[in-house]
């Protein structure tokens, strides 16, 4: 061999057959030289480490590797399929879902926006109404106080004497009816601009130190007035125990003479009780309690709305355009407090309930702490 240290390989043809002959150079190692120099191999020790002892070479036919290939891809090309069948069965709910999830969304977001933009029209026709009460109230309000300080004044003159015109009884007597009527509408406008400051929320309570026994005592006799017309008693308990409260002191008379104007008209009955009790929540409640007719439960709640009473009948509109109670509820809010509606023990008439807050309640000056 011309090169022992390399591999030899060759394609031939043999009996019309592609065949490969490869062979390799035997080369003697350390043990083959020990071995095959034995006596009894006769060489005489002959062989040396690195002869070349002979070759060993094998013949093998050319095997058609199209056929395998084929089938291999075949095999490939199934176990491909079958993979992205698998996967497709294992997605596709997957993706399902998403799109059905991704659906919801969009209906979710559709309503929103359409219950978005009914807010903001209900937001705009609310605002649009109350625009235009404030714009009624300030209207009316401005319009009758010029033609009613002309009427006040006459009359006053008129009914005291004080022209130089000698004035028959009666028409003397007309037009003192003429001035007090015109003092209670005054009463009504005032009630008004009252109203257009609360319902803007400029009015705040000028916090003060009531002394509610005092505060009822004045008020004794203007509301003993207002019942004595309806042939109404009053009666007043609990206030010498009572507390003092931090409260607007002025509209303190208006809340307590408004439910007592309230009982005046509307209630029917014999008499109304005022009164006041500390809670053992520490919530301080003045309570106007009437034993008329009453209001059915089903509508208490609508007292306090500003409007026409339910009950009001046309022979009744000039008494009153439901803002008395409206007027309450909302200077009670701004004292942090409630009006509460019930029926009294003895199941008859109204009890109208102020509560105020704990935090408002002072102890009276010189109690027992």
């Amino acid at each position: 061999m011309k090169n022992p240290e390399q591999d030899f390989a060759k394609f031939e043809a043999r009996n019309g057959v592609e065949t490969i002959r490869y062979a390799r150079a035997m080369v003697m190692a350390a043990d083959c030289v020990e071995c095959h120099n034995r006596p009894e191999f006769g060489f005489q020790g002959k062989w040396k480490i690195g002869d070349i002892r002979g070759a060993r070479q094998v013949s093998l036919p050319v095997i058609d590797m199209a056929p395998i290939v084929d089938a291999a891809t075949v095999t490939a090309l199934i176990v491909a399929a079958v993979a992205s069948l698998a996967g497709g069965l294992l997605v596709l709910p997957v993706v399902w879902r998403l799109r059905r999830t991704a659906l919801e969304a969009g209906e979710l977001a559709r309503q929103k926006n359409d219950l978005a933009d009914q807010v903001e029209q209900r937001n705009r026709s609310l605002q649009a109404s109350i625009d235009a009460k404030r714009r009624f109230l300030a209207g009316v309000s401005h319009d009758l106080r010029t033609p009613l300080n002309a009427i006040l004044g006459f009359s006053d003159l008129l009914r005291s004497g004080s022209l130089d015109t000698e004035i028959h009884k009666n028409q003397q007597s007309y037009a003192g009816y003429v001035h007090e009527s015109g003092l209670h509408l005054k009463g009504v406008i005032d009630q008004v601009l009252e109203i257009s400051a609360l319902d803007e929320g400029g009015w705040q309570p000028n916090d003060q130190q009531v002394d509610l026994s005092a505060l009822m005592l004045a008020l004794r006799g203007v509301l003993q007035g207002s019942l004595h017309a309806a042939s109404l008693e009053l009666r007043i308990t609990g206030f010498d125990s009572l507390p003092w409260l931090r409260a607007d002191e002025p509209a303190m008379r208006r809340l307590l003479t408004n439910l007592v104007e309230n009982a005046a008209k509307y209630s029917g009955g014999t008499q109304v009780e005022i009164e006041g009790e500390l809670r053992e929540t520490g919530e301080l409640s003045l309570s106007v309690s009437d034993d008329g007719r009453g209001v059915d439960a089903s509508e208490m709640h609508d007292l306090v709305h500003f409007g026409v009473r339910k009950d009001e009948t046309p022979e009744e509109d000039g008494k009153s355009r439901g803002i008395g109670l409206w007027m309450v509820d909302t200077l009670m809010q701004a004292h942090g407090g409630r009006v509460a509606f019930s029926k009294p023990e003895a199941g008859h008439g109204l009890r109208v309930s102020l509560i105020f807050p704990s935090d408002r309640v002072i102890a009276k000056p010189g109690a027992d702490t």
